[in-house]
């Protein structure tokens, strides 16, 4: 996965325009700087890894070139990612991210929301400028696909029976659907739709591929280092730990207590013992492999 996003989305070409997307997102949140009410500076994209605007740039140059349309756009994708982070930085209670204390964490959680809103609104004032109506109708539905996502997972929180068919719908409306949007966003500006499917498809199988490593990386990294995976702390139910349970019935019990501990070593160990690792990174190397084929 790593390799591909550097040898693909990180190329010399696409991180020019990603500085004027930079630029872009500086002065988009000037009005809630340090200068006037002191909650956010531009550091709150400092560590930021700009993936989706990436993806949108890539997406632009294989149909043509990027124009400032596209960098409009990509700056207002970086503005609702970054939101969506805020809100789920709150829903998880989390104190840290990238190793750099959470805006809720050094305010509360107020504070993030209403920092959160904001950065929307921030990007819905870009869109205007771009004035295209399927662009702003297909960013409307990714949002509301987002906060679709949310309400699912929040149904299924410690639910032990969920199937990876939920797991799939949740981790799509939550991740894929934004990667899709930034995909297809070049098509959508420049009325290609000889694109538009072709660019949809990678970005939902990438986005797909994309958070079934992170919740790998989750439980793993945990462990290494020795601290709580946020999902066990959550009650959030991954796909290895959906495969685990399925693959052997003695399973379910040893997961729920282990949950209950909050004992990520004892998961770790249960999802090696059952294959779980092994075969949830098949199935995201069968996406990723979908995603670049498309």
């Amino acid at each position: 996965m790593q390799e591909f996003i550097n040898k693909t989305l990180y190329t010399k070409e696409i991180q020019t325009h990603l500085s004027n997307v930079s630029e872009l997102l500086s002065k988009a949140i000037y009005d809630c700087s340090s200068k006037t009410c002191g909650f956010i500076d531009d550091s709150i994209f400092s560590d930021a890894k700009m993936l989706r605007p990436s993806i949108l740039l890539h997406s632009a140059l294989r149909i043509g070139s990027v124009s400032n349309n596209h960098i409009l756009f990509a700056t207002a994708i970086e503005l609702i990612h970054t939101a969506s982070l805020l809100h789920d930085d709150v829903l998880d209670s989390s104190n840290y991210r990238r190793s750099k204390e959470t805006l809720n964490s050094l305010h509360n959680d107020k504070i993030a929301l209403i920092v959160g809103d904001f950065l929307i609104s921030k990007a819905y004032s870009i869109l205007e400028k771009i004035d295209n109506h399927n662009l702003q109708c297909a960013v409307t539905r990714s949002i509301e696909d987002m906060c679709r996502g949310e309400l699912l997972q929040g149904s299924l929180l410690g639910n032990f029976t969920i199937t990876e068919r939920q797991y799939y719908e949740i981790i799509n409306l939550k991740t894929a659907k934004l990667f899709s949007l930034s995909a297809s966003g070049a098509a959508i500006i420049n009325s290609d739709m000889s694109q538009l499917q072709q660019s949809i498809d990678f970005g939902y199988n990438f986005g797909m591929a994309y958070q079934i490593y992170d919740d790998i990386m989750d439980l793993c990294g945990a462990n290494a280092n020795k601290s709580n995976a946020m999902d066990i702390a959550n009650s959030v139910i991954t796909l290895p730990v959906i495969h685990a349970i399925k693959s052997k019935e003695s399973n379910k019990n040893n997961v729920i207590l282990a949950y209950k501990d909050e004992d990520a070593g004892k998961i770790l160990e249960i999802l090696k013992e059952s294959g779980s690792i092994a075969y949830a990174k098949d199935v995201a190397d069968n996406f990723l492999s979908q995603a670049i084929n498309s």
